[in-house]
């Protein structure tokens, strides 16, 4: 196989490898067969359809006009939706399947490779599973090869130019084989070398710093995607995590024994939110306040117990909980766990975590640094309390539309809609009624879903759209709760139901966020309602050859993501040693604080009017000097009708010496800028002496008239014979 035809497969492997980290990334799989085919019909029509010889395809104006359109679509999509790296992202992969189409020199090939590395970039900023991982695997060294062979075929189309220039001929068209084990020597030594400073690089840049960003620029929006958050805003146009990155393992014990199992599933508790503002537009959900009841014993080590809610029943549930992906908490983060926590501690050496327990709500958070972040929670069944007789004060929702919604479900189930004449005791039987309304009567839809500008999301839900997400369904059962004076609130969490019965434990993944409601039921407290309808389905793990090809396959994406995605300190503390990483970390801790106060100082300068001034001037005049001293360069250079003229024919001979040139070009004998011209003659007179014999006797009096004594007049002598030469040709 020929250079020309091994780096063109080559090429077209990285294009095609880049297309699909694009589209699996962004979770667009359905554009990847439509991309493909393009991008195939395209190369196909231009490199491999008989006579093309990677010239064919759609013309250069065609194409500019083409790219302008999608430049216009790509600048609208960045404005509306505020995500610049899928904005960009589209916009390169829509410029490849351009290229793909259009006629191509060798520079094209150069930028199609170069494209093709700026989608793999893209598909690591949107996303860092595991499959990305093995698309970048097999792309580095298709990259890397393609490289080295673009260097070797550009050369040899630069020489194969230049052959044909020096002759006034294309040269015999001479295939060249490739030996192929010095190239992959040279690679391997490449790739062995790249990947071992890499991972140098990755064990030893110190984690959780730089988190808030240090770059000049920021994104400021982009889509929401709906995973855990503390706050719960159906409104906002939230794309639903599909992610499989596991977050969480827990495992149950009940007085000592295992405890759930396959069909079973748990509410994991991470945030408790109970006050509706409207003030945003479409309502979101929040805390109403933060009641902290930190005691000193709160603040503990790995090992010890902190204990918050009072003597445990007998049949207490026990939470063995590993954090995959932990936070860096220089403020409160919620700490998951089954209602009702009452005790916790952490395991191993982790470092002092200040506890807050709000007993209001049974909210449990903590503060503090986390590496290897594993706890254990003792939960209390709820209590129940028969001679409670009044309900919570002041519970309501200001919406006529919501209340009318729950009165008419309440109505059609024959419980009474006044809390004032319904018995605290039929509380719960409300809820079940409003769940099951919702469950019934609406559709679980995971798409991008806004209401109208100014309306209300919930009541928007209820009435007009029908279908949503579990923010939706939760917002709506909480409001038509209150509405009719049940206290209720969204909790915001995971909802664990994958039970891997290899290891006894449930697997929580990113997707695998959810929010419920709880409400206050009277004598029986808070209970948990949840009125999404596919929220309990379980994720049931069968023993066949398929299911255990597909356990295997979440072990490895798992252990991708809890030793590359999630690498932590205490990982790099056994691989590097803890007096070695505590330096380290200095050192990246003083590099970190140097550059953000460099940042913050240039900022903080950057807003004095007078030197934005100063500096956009300068930018002015440098922009403007280029320009100008480009013009005039293009225009000096400038030779109507032929090439250069040359620095030796400034004078009055250039004038004779550019209708030399011309007379040539005229023959077919253009002369390339960088022969001089009496070399380049030299190869004229190979085809054609008698015309090599005139033009070169015209040139060498111009020489002589340029560079000589004097003596005679050979610039009159040469305009004579231009003269003679142009009659006879």
């Amino acid at each position: 196989m020929t250079v020309e035809k091994r780096f063109k497969l080559v090429l077209l492997l990285n294009v095609l490898t880049g297309l699909c980290g694009f589209s699996i990334a962004n979770n667009a799989a359905p554009l990847l067969g439509p991309v493909v085919v393009l991008a195939v019909a395209g190369w196909w029509v231009t490199e491999v359809r008989p006579g093309s010889r990677g010239r064919a395809g759609i013309p250069r104006w065609l194409a500019t006009s083409i790219l302008l359109i999608m430049l216009v679509v790509a600048v609208v999509r960045a404005w509306n939706s505020s995500d610049l790296v899928m904005a960009f992202a589209e916009f390169l992969a829509s410029i490849i399947v351009l290229k793909l189409w259009e006629k191509r020199e060798v520079r094209d090939y150069g930028q199609l490779l170069t494209l093709s590395l700026f989608m793999a970039v893209s598909a690591t900023l949107s996303d860092t599973g595991f499959v990305i991982g093995v698309l970048w695997a097999v792309q580095l060294p298709l990259m890397v090869i393609g490289v080295m062979l673009y260097q070797i075929y550009s050369a040899k189309d630069r020489a194969r130019l230049a052959a044909s220039r020096a002759l006034a001929e294309p040269p015999a068209n001479t295939e060249t084989t490739l030996r192929m084990r010095p190239l992959l020597a040279t690679s391997s030594a490449m790739i062995a070398s790249g990947l071992a400073f890499s991972i140098v690089v990755f064990i030893i840049i110190p984690r959780g710093m730089g988190g808030d960003g240090i770059g000049l620029l920021k994104s400021r929006g982009g889509p929401r995607v709906s995973g855990f958050s503390s706050e719960v805003e159906p409104g906002a146009g939230a794309l639903i995590s599909e992610s499989q990155t596991s977050v969480i393992e827990m495992s149950l014990t009940r007085a000592g024994k295992p405890a759930g199992g396959p069909g079973e599933s748990f509410y994991l508790r991470g945030a408790v939110l109970d006050s509706y503002d409207r003030s945003g537009g479409a309502g979101t959900w929040r805390e109403r306040y933060i009641e902290r009841n930190i005691r000193t014993e709160d603040r503990v080590r790995g090992g010890r117990w902190a204990s918050f809610g009072g003597e445990l029943p007998p049949d207490y549930l026990e939470q063995h909980i590993t954090v995959l992906r932990p936070q860096l908490a220089d403020n409160f983060v919620p700490v998951f766990a089954l209602f009702q926590p009452a005790a916790i501690r952490f395991e191993g050496n982790t470092p002092m975590q200040t506890i807050a327990f709000d007993p209001r709500t049974a909210r449990l958070q903590r503060s503090g640094i986390a590496r290897d972040l594993s706890y254990v929670v003792q939960s209390a069944p709820n209590v129940r309390d028969p001679d409670r007789t009044e309900r919570s004060a002041d519970v309501s929702f200001d919406s006529e539309r919501v209340h009318a919604r729950a009165v008419a479900a309440l109505r059609r189930s024959g419980v009474e809609e006044d809390p004032v004449k319904r018995p605290l005791a039929e509380d719960g039987r409300a809820a079940r009624v409003m769940e099951t309304y919702l469950r019934n009567n609406y559709v679980y839809d995971t798409k991008d879903l806004r209401p109208p500008v100014g309306e209300d999301s919930t009541e928007w839900f209820l009435d007009t759209n029908k279908r949503g997400h579990c923010e939706y369904f939760a917002s709506a059962m909480a409001s038509m709760c209150r509405s009719v004076g049940i206290d209720a609130r969204i909790v915001a969490g995971y909802l664990a139901n994958e039970y891997d019965a290899s290891r006894d434990l449930y697997v929580v993944r990113e997707s695998d966020a959810h929010a419920w409601v709880e409400v206050d039921t009277g004598v029986d407290g808070w209970q948990i309602f949840d009125a999404t309808p596919v929220a309990t389905t379980p994720r049931l793990i069968s023993d066949t050859p398929f299911s255990r090809l597909g356990l295997l396959t979440d072990r490895i994406v798992d252990f991708w993501n809890a030793n590359v995605v999630s690498f932590s300190q205490s990982q790099q503390e056994r691989l590097i040693g803890t007096a070695s990483h505590a330096r380290m970390m200095d050192v990246g801790g003083d590099l970190y604080r140097w550059t953000r106060g460099m940042r913050r100082d240039v900022l903080t300068r950057l807003r004095s009017p007078v030197l934005v001034a100063s500096i956009f001037g300068g930018v002015v005049l440098v922009v403007g000097g280029a320009v100008a001293g480009v013009v005039v360069y293009r225009m000096r250079r400038r030779r109507p009708g032929g090439p250069e003229l040359g620095w030796a024919m400034n004078g009055q001979e250039r004038k004779v010496y550019r209708r030399t040139l011309h007379l040539l070009a005229a023959k077919g004998y253009s002369k390339p800028s960088s022969l001089p011209p009496l070399v380049y003659l030299r190869t004229v007179a190979l085809q054609d002496p008698t015309t090599a014999e005139r033009a070169e006797r015209i040139v060498s009096l111009l020489y002589e008239s340029r560079f000589g004594s004097g003596g005679s007049d050979p610039l009159h002598e040469a305009r004579r014979r231009v003269e003679e030469f142009a009659r006879l040709s």
